[in-house]
């Protein structure tokens, strides 16, 4: 397992130029990528992408609802990491937070249930904040910690910092989001338990605590894996029902503000497959650093049994008026974008062709 690797490293052999959700992602070490219910953090003074999530042990299995523990090699290893300039060749940063496995009394000991890591990098200290779902080992899924850790770089590696209960409830809260705006403030979205209803909270300048307690955002209970961004300044949420680690219909909402009154739009993915979200979950939405308008729709699916062999399903978002639209595309690139940029550009000039046309007649006719 590797522990830490320092960035910089070249990516070697075959890079990857194109997108082909569902098959194998291999690294520059040609190995599988393992960051399982990830998400990503753009560094602008780099151009650098950081790819975190769950790294899976190769011989795990995850634990079941109801059960203490798993009944073989425990699945989660911790916070994997890797980077990349361009979103396709992926270079292996190693565990930036491993579970600890000389300690079975510390909050990560090996055994844990460890997820969904999200990085943020606080304006006020300048250090990386990752977010992360904590059930302690041994304790089942009853109750659901939001542990952080902080770090000076990037990759890392994370110091763990604590852990606490969110959502205002004794329970905790599963799945969530964090979300950091153009002016610097940073949200934590989270699906409360055991209700599942979407609680958020504004987080303080360190982002390592609620600024405030938590606020019902969206009512009514079977909401998880929020993913939050924003597009034209309105805020949108995708994420899921509740069906265990079975795919369902994703959901879609929008608001005005990321506090604010958040009003349910509809399953975002059409075509086959739409159903199940092409058998997959939602885990974080992408804005494409240099892209106006660019959005890609970050999904896993899960493999309970052998959990190191999920799959990522990578797909760009499409918008028809404020509703976002996600298709399946069996193998697509960045120029994705530019594509539908340029049907747009076309669109619009020959709307002012018809319109500039309209008024040559209309004047025509005045004069005759």
């Amino acid at each position: 397992m590797i522990l830490h690797r320092r960035s910089g490293s070249t990516v070697q052999g075959k890079r990857m130029q194109r997108f082909k959700p569902g098959r194998i992602w291999t690294d520059d070490r040609n190995r599988p990528i393992n960051a399982h219910g990830g998400g990503i953090l753009y560094r602008t003074g780099t151009r650098t992408y950081y790819w975190f999530g769950e790294h899976k042990n190769e011989d795990g299995a995850e634990l079941r609802f109801g059960e203490p523990s798993s009944p073989t090699e425990p699945a989660d290893g911790g916070a994997h990491v890797y980077s990349s300039q361009d979103l396709y060749a992926w270079h292996d940063e190693g565990l930036a937070l491993p579970v600890v496995r000389d300690d079975p009394a510390h909050d990560l000991a090996r055994g844990c249930v460890f997820e969904r890591p999200k990085v943020v990098r606080s304006p006020a200290t300048g250090l990386y904040v990752m977010w992360f779902k904590l059930f302690r080992r041994g304790a089942g899924y009853e109750v659901c910690h939001t542990g952080t850790a902080v770090a000076a770089s990037p990759a890392g590696p994370y110091r763990y910092h604590g852990k606490f209960l969110a959502g205002q409830s004794e329970a905790g809260a599963g799945d969530f989001a964090l979300f950091q705006d153009d002016d610097g403030r940073t949200f934590h979205f989270c699906s409360r338990k055991p209700t599942h209803e979407v609680y958020a909270a504004e987080l303080q300048d360190d982002c390592l605590a609620p600024r405030r307690p938590y606020v019902r955002v969206i009512a009514g209970d079977n909401f998880e894996a929020p993913a939050v961004f924003k597009r034209h300044g309105k805020y949108y949420m995708m994420g899921s029902h509740c069906t265990g680690w079975e795919p369902n219909p994703a959901r879609c909402a929008v608001a005005e503000a990321p506090l604010g009154r958040w009003r349910e739009i509809g399953n975002p993915c059409l075509g086959e497959g739409r159903e199940r979200t092409f058998d997959a979950q939602v885990t974080y939405v992408l804005p494409v650093a240099g892209r106006p308008d660019a959005f890609v729709f970050l999904a896993d699916r899960w493999r309970p049994e052998c959990p190191a062999q999920g799959r990522y399903v990578w797909l760009p978002i499409a918008f028809e008026g404020e509703q976002p639209v996600v298709r399946w595309i069996n193998e697509w690139d960045l120029g994705w974008f530019e594509g539908r940029e340029a049907e747009g550009r076309r669109q619009e000039a020959e709307g002012r062709r018809q319109e500039a046309g309209g008024r040559r007649q209309k004047a025509g006719g005045r004069g005759g």
